[in-house]
């Protein structure tokens, strides 16, 4: 997980890390009572898939308080020494990792409506970085040049976690044209997927050699005419839909994001972006079921 999403997670959660508690009158053995159980609970939940209070949280989970379905318990003294304990040191930790990460990296105020995220995964050379950034540029920057506006991409912020980079786009029009480019993309290197399992499987049937290739260039010129069936809707709804060479660039452009995909990276939207936005992006975790958008207008 990067840092800034870490830094994220720490923010929406830090104000909810809070309980109220009272003893309860004439209770033998004592007794207290937990108020704020609910907003509390989802806190911890978020805070648990960072995998940084794994200890607190572990002590807490053996707690009636944690999933508890309901805003306020009833415990005993020393459960509820215990919960109150670990959610006040958590809170502490959240704090002090916050001031931490605001120092490491800087104001986590990003222009969300102009900001793309970039994953790359570990590189082993230089020479891999250069091609990752030289396939970039024609994904991200030769898009962007074909606006009216056109404009500088801009490296805002870089964090670990794999390698991170937020670029500031020209105009939040440009986050929806990259963002369509990569579902493209994401859709063509399914594509390639699809066609790679073909073959295997083909070749391994008794097919003359002649058939096969035949077979081959046909799975090929599929993926080509895809190709320029994505490249074609995006130049309609964004671009000049009679430019043959701005047709031809974002061709290019949708086939080297499926292969930077092959290689780990990603583009994604800003952290904090809208949910409009973000579903403009594909969901890596789930490519297989990544639909087309030309096949959906066509439905």
């Amino acid at each position: 997980m990067r840092l800034r999403e870490i830094q994220q997670q720490l923010l929406v959660s830090r104000d909810d890390l809070v309980l109220a508690g009272e003893q309860i009158p004439n209770a033998s053995p004592a007794q207290y009572r937990l108020l704020g159980i609910l907003k509390a609970n989802q806190a911890v939940h978020i805070l648990e898939h960072t995998g940084l209070f794994n200890s607190l949280i572990g002590e807490l989970r053996s707690s009636s308080f944690y999933n508890s379905p309901v805003d306020s318990i009833k415990v005993n003294a020393q459960e509820y020494s215990t919960i109150i304990k670990n959610i006040n040191r958590i809170k502490e930790d959240v704090t002090l990792l916050l001031d931490s990460f605001e120092i490491a990296l800087g104001s986590h105020e990003l222009v969300s409506d102009k900001t793309i995220s970039v994953k790359i995964k570990k590189l082993k050379n230089l020479d891999e970085l250069l091609e990752i950034v030289d396939k970039l540029k024609k994904v991200i920057q030769l898009p962007l040049s074909e606006y009216s506006e056109g404009g500088e991409v801009k490296i805002e912020n870089f964090d670990s976690g794999s390698f991170w980079f937020d670029f500031l786009l020209p105009s939040a029009a440009g986050v929806t044209l990259i963002g369509t480019i990569a579902w493209a993309g994401a859709v063509i290197y399914k594509k390639y997927l699809e066609a790679f399992a073909f073959r295997s499987y083909a070749e391994g049937l008794e097919i003359q050699k002649d058939h096969l290739e035949n077979l081959k260039e046909a799975a090929k010129k599929k993926i080509d005419l895809d190709i320029e069936a994505e490249a074609t809707l995006i130049q309609n709804n964004f671009l000049n839909p009679n430019d043959v060479e701005q047709l031809a660039r974002l061709k290019l452009s949708i086939k080297e994001y499926s292969k930077l995909i092959q290689k780990g990276v990603e583009i994604q939207p800003a952290l904090t972006a809208p949910e409009k936005v973000t579903n403009l992006f594909p969901n890596y975790k789930a490519l297989e079921l990544l639909e087309s958008k030309v096949k959906q207008i066509q439905n």
